[in-house]
């Protein structure tokens, strides 16, 4: 065989780079979110039957998880794609704001705004939906978290 040859077989199969990167990427927000965020944002409570970090540590768990099986079994090749990049990002800007948001007015007037914003990035167009994701989802969660677990939102 010639050497041209053998270089194209090396490099034959599809590219998983980047399904690594952002399998690490997912690890290492998952353990900035068990070691930093979690513990320095959740305080202990008396009340309640759940101590609080427990839902937030098993999201991060999830994560941490989902992040290990994408860089040890990486799915088919990546190629960057500059429109959902600066989708990604923008949606990335929104979340941002929506934090901000949540700060000064509260989780109530905020999280319907990311929850729309994010249905509508998707593509739903359908009103029974859009109404169910950006009042419904945000109007269960508070009432899981504030009622039901005695817990307080921004």
């Amino acid at each position: 065989m010639s050497e041209p040859s053998l270089a194209s077989e090396r490099n034959a199969g599809p590219s998983r780079t980047g399904n690594r990167l952002v399998g690490a990427a997912v690890l290492a927000g998952a353990l900035a979110l068990w070691f930093w965020l979690i513990p320095w944002q959740v305080d202990a409570a008396d009340t309640g039957f759940m101590r609080p970090q427990t839902l937030p540590q098993t999201c991060a768990a999830g994560l941490g998880i989902g992040g290990l099986l994408l860089i040890a079994f990486p799915a088919g090749a990546t190629r960057f794609d500059a429109r959902r990049t600066l989708k990604s990002a923008c949606l990335l800007g929104a979340a941002l704001i929506t934090v901000w948001t949540m700060a000064h007015l509260g989780f109530l007037w905020a999280a319907p705004l990311l929850s729309a914003i994010l249905a509508l990035s998707l593509r739903e167009r359908r009103w029974p939906w859009l109404a169910a994701t950006a009042i419904g989802l945000p109007l269960a969660i508070w009432l899981i978290v504030e009622p039901l677990l005695g817990r307080s939102l921004p």
